[in-house]
């Protein structure tokens, strides 16, 4: 899971890196030749999009996904492992589901032939992204579901794996 970690960690970063790049290259363009790169503006918005993607997946694995904690004095404390456990199996489901549904999504894309507006590539590629981090989110809320103790799940960053 560590290795998983890592290769999504650094493509979010070479994403963020073509995001920047590809805006800054753009208005730097425009302020020296009045006129842009053409379709480096899209392209940013399709690695942001990548890398956001990717980030849920990191936030994921590192237990930092958003969840409401306003009814958390609800439950006593004598349940949270249960409740923690039931939580995490709900989102694997969840996020299972939306894996299906983003293969789906793609497929049609795929089949209509659909392109990116201003690049004319095929969208089909770049969509990938959606059931490819659905699985992966889905994959290790099963893996906290199955054993929450397991520090495998956890950030190279936090220096809890080795």
């Amino acid at each position: 899971m560590v290795c998983l970690y890592r290769v999504e960690a650094m493509i979010t970063v070479i994403a963020y890196a073509a995001t920047a790049i590809s805006l800054l290259a753009d208005v730097i363009a425009r302020e020296i030749f009045s006129s842009g790169i053409w379709g480096a503006p899209r392209f940013a918005v399709y690695t942001a999009i990548f890398a956001g993607f990717l980030g849920m997946s990191l936030a994921a694995a590192d237990g930092r996904h958003i969840r409401p904690q306003f009814l958390d004095f609800l439950i006593p404390p004598s349940v949270n492992r249960i409740v923690e456990k039931a939580g995490y199996f709900l989102s694997s489901g969840i996020y299972l589901t939306l894996s299906y549904l983003a293969c789906q999504f793609v497929w049609v894309s795929f089949e209509n032939g659909d392109t990116a507006p201003v690049l004319d590539w095929k969208l089909w590629p770049i969509q990938l992204i959606l059931p490819y981090t659905f699985f992966s989110v889905a994959f290790r809320y099963s893996v906290m579901a199955a054993a929450p103790e397991s520090k495998a799940i956890k950030s190279p960053a936090e220096g809890d794996v080795t």
